[in-house]
């Protein structure tokens, strides 16, 4: 006879007597500990019981998850309820034991602890959480920007989880955006089931985007001064270090404007001297990018300065005699002497254009003013410049137009009657 407790409720029989006994027991649960004793009785009806033994059947070896069950009782209960599961068919019964072990692992299941705070590993378009719990459980950080954090609220509306369950917890967040702060909470329920453990809300910066330093470029090289020009990948501020080989003296000078398109000319070199650059560029929050070094050799100038950000703006002062002031500015990337070239019409020979006087002192940002244009009227204009090495540049041909003359009241009160009346233009003639 056996059972699962002491009172032996079940009896197999051999079929035949003998003196060596067999018996297959069949049917038995898994993980389960079993009683048993031995009743022999011979033809006579005389019997004998043996003493009491136990024996454990071994576990489903078809669920091998069983095996992280540490009780025994409650490994055995499991595999039970599972093979009971496995022959239920009904959709109704199904959904009433799936919504029992729900509600069971809801009651039963404690949350898992959350250790401390959650340490943040932060990039320009990502970071990674990682925290502690007291036992292995899921992992998972709510998280959204701080333009939208409302605090006290029960839930963040961005989320980010990792598969599989431990006790030290990793989750990268994806997609961020730069220079940016976050508010995180991290969560973690023991196999997705039960009391979600909730750590404090705690926040964390994004890093801004190092600046690449592209396309460097050594555009002129002078007696006495250097342009370089060069692009980075975000707007920010740059230092030129550059260095007199000879003597191995450094200087340093700043372009302060955080722009991508760059052009600095350094000044106060040395002639026939070999330079070696470093150019720097810092992000927002400091972190800062280097060129790779370039050199070059002070030389004499014999590039013409260059012409560039041609601009005109005229305006109409009314009087009884109507004047047009014409302002017109351009730059050069050097030092330079310039002259304002122009002649009514759109088009026609360069050598009827009048040139103005060539200005007195070189520089790099030039204005001309001229009061002598007509109203109404387009003219054409270029500049030309000249360095101290005499190198000679020439703009392109622009055109302008002059603002039109206003007219009196007079003029229009003639133009509406010459509108309505056609006898009035004959009037005087």
């Amino acid at each position: 006879s056996y059972a699962i407790d002491p009172k032996y409720g079940i009896i197999r029989d051999s079929d035949k007597p003998s003196k060596d006994h067999e018996i297959n027991i069949s049917g038995l649960d898994p993980s389960t500990t079993y009683y048993f004793r031995i009743i022999s009785t011979d033809d006579s009806g005389n019997q004998n019981f043996s003493s009491d033994y136990t024996f454990t059947t071994g576990e489903d070896e078809s669920i091998p998850e069983v095996k992280k069950i540490a009780d025994q009782e409650q490994r055995a209960a499991t595999q039970k309820a599972i093979q009971l599961i496995d022959k239920l068919t009904d959709d109704t019964a199904l959904a009433l034991v799936a919504g029992k072990a729900l509600r069971q692992a809801e009651e039963e299941t404690d949350a898992p602890r959350i250790l401390g705070l959650a340490e943040v590993e932060v990039g320009v378009s990502e970071a990674i959480v990682r925290w502690k719990t007291d036992r292995n459980s899921d992992s998972l950080v709510e998280y959204e920007p701080s333009e939208v954090y409302q605090p006290g609220s029960e839930s963040l509306s961005l989320s980010a989880r990792e598969s599989g369950e431990t006790k030290e917890h990793s989750v990268v967040i994806p997609g961020l955006a730069p220079a940016t702060t976050y508010y995180f909470r991290v969560v973690s329920k023991f196999s997705g089931i039960g009391k979600p453990g909730n750590g404090p809300i705690q926040q964390f910066t994004t890093k801004s985007p190092i600046p690449q330093i592209l396309n460097i470029r050594i555009e002129k090289v002078e007696e006495t001064a250097a342009t370089l020009v060069w692009n980075t990948t975000i707007p920010s501020p740059s230092i030129i270090e550059f260095k007199n080989i000879l003597t191995g003296k450094t200087k340093a000078q700043e372009d302060s404007l955080p722009v991508v398109a760059h052009r600095m000319r350094l000044e106060g070199l040395e002639f026939k001297t070999p330079y070696q650059v470093l150019i720097r560029s810092k992000g927002k929050d400091g972190q800062e990018a280097k060129s790779p070094s370039l050199s070059f050799l002070t030389e004499k100038d014999e590039v013409p300065p260059a012409i560039s950000r041609v601009a005109n703006e005229s305006t109409l002062y009314p009087g009884g005699e109507t004047k047009i002031q014409t302002i017109i500015s351009w730059e050069t990337d050097e030092a330079a002497k310039c002259a304002l070239n122009y002649g009514e019409g759109p088009a026609g020979n360069e050598s009827e254009m009048r040139k103005l006087p060539e200005e007195l002192n070189a520089t790099q940002k030039h204005v001309q003013v001229v009061t002598e244009f007509s109203p109404s009227t387009a003219y054409r204009f270029y500049v030309s410049c000249k360095d101290g090495n005499l190198n000679e540049s020439k703009s392109e041909n622009f055109v302008l137009f002059t603002p039109q003359k206003e007219k009196s009241i007079i003029d229009l009160i003639l133009e509406n009657f010459e509108g309505t009346f056609g006898w009035v233009k004959n009037i005087g003639k």
